[in-house]
């Protein structure tokens, strides 16, 4: 059975490493880089390097965003999003008078 991590990479398209999947779940986890080093035996400054080759493979800006697209059930292109009518912002009912 495929867990989330595994199944939102395979439908971005992405190959981690192991090293990249391990870090990847334990950011899942909410673990800080140091503590991410410690459980891995590998200093935080592997572990950002991980993290920055993981932003780069599913070609997010911010660290915040890896866990958000790999975990997301399928990312709304912008057309797909027009063509809903989602707006960009939310809505605010009308006042009464």
């Amino acid at each position: 059975m495929i867990g989330p991590i595994s199944s939102g990479l395979q439908r971005l398209g992405v190959t981690l490493t192991d090293r990249e999947h391990s870090v990847l779940c334990m950011m899942v986890l909410g673990l800080f880089d140091s503590e991410i080093g410690d459980r891995l035996a590998i200093s935080a400054a592997t572990v950002r390097r991980s993290i920055a080759s993981i932003m780069t493979k599913i070609r997010v800006k911010r660290r915040i965003q890896i866990v958000a697209v790999v975990l997301a059930p399928r990312a709304l292109s912008e057309a797909e999003a027009a063509a809903a009518k989602i707006p960009s912002r939310p809505v605010r009912p009308a006042r009464r008078s």
